[in-house]
């Protein structure tokens, strides 16, 4: 009747420079059978009721490949006098210190089955920080933006599920 889940990852990524290639990213749930408490157990009407709570950390390193290191890239051909000649250039901006995009999720739920209705009833709360993003920069640079851990968004709400099964 009583639950319990934990997780750990270590994620590690060569999209990010040393220093900033590893993200430690845990979990947790806990869940409560209720239903199976003795003071519940006379409640025909109510035969399972379960209270959840849970709190996890994930990582996202979807970004293209080797961003904290400029490199030359061919073909960038330029006019020599009169003729075209092959050439070669930066073109992206690099970032040293770029590190993983993170996302915290906060959830409380409840599953019950009340007479012939299921529902299952959620509040969530979703923060996603350093979140990996291209800020413009003047084109004078003749660069491409390099990314940044420059983002947060924050989402809450509800999700309700009822069914009636009969």
């Amino acid at each position: 009747k009583y639950l319990f889940e934990a997780n750990v990852r270590l994620d590690g990524s060569s999209r990010f420079a040393q220093g900033y290639k590893y993200g430690f990213f845990p979990s947790f749930s806990v869940g409560w059978r209720i239903s199976e408490e003795s003071f519940l157990s006379d409640i025909s009407w109510l035969p399972y009721m379960k209270l959840r709570a849970s709190w996890g950390n994930l990582g996202n390193q979807n970004i293209g490949n080797y961003p904290f290191s400029s490199s030359v890239t061919f073909g960038q051909n330029y006019i020599f006098g009169d003729a075209p000649v092959i050439g070669a250039a930066l073109v992206e901006g690099a970032n040293p210190e770029i590190s993983w995009e993170s996302t915290e999720v906060l959830n409380f739920g409840l599953d019950a089955n009340v007479g012939n209705f299921n529902v299952t009833a959620d509040y969530y709360i979703k923060n996603t920080s350093d979140i990996l993003l291209r800020l413009p920069i003047p084109q004078i640079a003749g660069l491409s933006a390099p990314y940044q851990n420059a983002g947060k968004v924050r989402n809450r709400g509800w999700d309700l599920r009822l069914e009636y099964a009969n």
